[in-house]
């Protein structure tokens, strides 16, 4: 049997699909609610199969599209920062004067 140590290049199936930590909490999250939701009567009779898969799907994809307004967020903050950009003429941009 190969040890962990022998194969340091061996990547996990999260790794593999492209699932991180923060995938994984949002999908266990959603599939937690949704079950909590469903024992403790909290949207009285709404039928059974929109608990078990639309309450969890909506989460999920909210979830993933705050997730992804926060990263275009950082995005946005990190082009700002090298914002102008350096014109035709040769003159620096923001990143690029000296700070004297």
């Amino acid at each position: 049997m190969t040890k962990p140590e022998e194969k340091p290049n061996k990547q996990g199936w999260a790794k593999f699909a492209g699932i991180d930590q923060i995938d994984w909490l949002i999908i266990v999250g959603a599939v937690l609610v949704s079950t909590v939701a469903r024992y403790h009567h909290w949207f009285g009779d709404v039928p059974g199969w929109f608990l078990d898969f639309v309450l969890p799907m909506g989460i999920i994809f909210i979830a993933y599209k705050a997730r992804a307004g926060l990263r275009t967020r950082k995005e946005r903050l990190e082009r700002a920062k090298r914002w102008p950009l350096a014109n035709e003429l040769g003159e620096p941009g923001r990143e690029d004067k000296d700070d004297d």
